[in-house]
């Protein structure tokens, strides 16, 4: 394209793109004279210095923005939409395409690399940062039966307003004391000599653990029954925002009949984690192929997934709070969170 361009003699040439924020950045290079030190802290910022060079060496081009995803009937909509239409076709075949390398003409002269990530072009400071934190997760999650092992499951972020709102702080307060393994269950308590006993406390031949209430206690069993048809409920909701069904998805069906209780399918231990806010991986359950772009593929999955974890520390916070309340008459550590 570069090439082309450059080589044109034609009067004034456009170059259109949906990506509105390089259009502004363009404009602003242009604006202060081509000083371009300040984009060395721009994400993807060879990619702005490859543009702007493009229309410093063609002095007769212009860059527009045209909207994306729109139901333009204009020229650069149209063509902008077959663009698109190409773009998500190609990624379904990308066993199909030729290999080529990714291109580092204007990366910075030292630019990080990770055999995981491939060439890092975000701010190095953050990207370290969150690298010591995962490593600091992998370091926690062994010998505490892996309640910190999140890069194992679904890494969409959850939605923000279950943790920002009020009403939902009792649930976000749950999922933090059970992944740090604080809750006043009696297997905790005995282990620190408060309760002379780890015998489930509501007559249950079995170990009071966070798993054993939240997944098999059948005190709370009518609460994970409501909440699996609510599960089912809110997955065929957000399929509908891609004008699809649960059956055209029958393993993703399966998944979510077993999203609260134990299964070696769907789970990486074949435990259900829900309890502690971790959704399995979604991917495989809804292939790209299934749908007609990435953007409504991926906006399906973060539906799904926010649908799922929101489903879940509402029942965690349910059965965690009968759970006290049965307890609260049968000893002295019972009733609190914490201890």
């Amino acid at each position: 394209m570069d090439h082309i361009l450059s080589q044109s003699r034609q009067g004034l040439q456009k170059l259109y793109s949906d990506h509105l924020n390089l259009v502004r950045i363009t404009q602003d290079s242009n604006s202060i004279g081509g000083n371009e030190a300040w984009l060395c802290h721009l994400p993807a910022r060879s990619y702005y210095r490859w543009i702007i060079h493009i229309q410093k060496s063609s002095p007769h081009l212009v860059l527009e923005y045209t909207p994306g995803h729109s139901c333009e009937k204009s020229t650069p909509a149209i063509l902008n939409s077959e663009a698109d239409h190409y773009a998500s076709w190609a990624q379904k075949h990308a066993s199909q395409l030729p290999v080529a390398p990714i291109p580092t003409f204007f990366m910075d002269e030292y630019t990080f690399w990770t055999p995981a990530d491939g060439w890092i072009e975000s701010e190095i400071k953050s990207f370290v940062n969150s690298s010591l934190i995962k490593a600091k997760v992998q370091e926690l999650a062994i010998g505490r039966h892996h309640r910190m092992a999140s890069w194992l499951y679904d890494q969409r972020p959850p939605p923000s307003f279950i943790y920002t709102h009020s009403v939902s702080a009792y649930s976000a307060a749950i999922q933090l004391y059970a992944r740090s393994g604080q809750l006043a269950m009696a297997n905790g308590l005995y282990q620190k000599r408060i309760l002379a006993h780890e015998q489930c406390r509501l007559g249950c031949r079995a170990i009071e653990s966070p798993h054993h209430i939240f997944v098999e206690c059948p005190m709370f069993q009518n609460l994970r029954d409501e909440a699996s048809k609510e599960i089912q409920k809110v997955t065929e909701r957000a399929l509908q925002t891609g004008k699809k069904e649960i059956f055209d998805f029958p393993a993703l069906q399966v998944a979510a009949e077993s999203f609260l209780s134990d299964c070696n399918i769907i789970w990486p231990f074949k435990i259900t984690q829900f309890y502690l806010g971790h959704v399995p991986l979604l991917d495989r359950y809804m292939p790209h192929a299934s749908f007609n772009s990435t953007v409504t593929h991926d906006q399906v999955l973060r539906n799904v997934h926010s649908a799922w974890h929101l489903v879940a520390i509402r029942l965690t916070g349910r059965i965690y709070g009968d759970f006290l309340r049965r307890i609260s008459t049968k000893g002295p550590f019972a009733a609190r969170l914490c201890h």
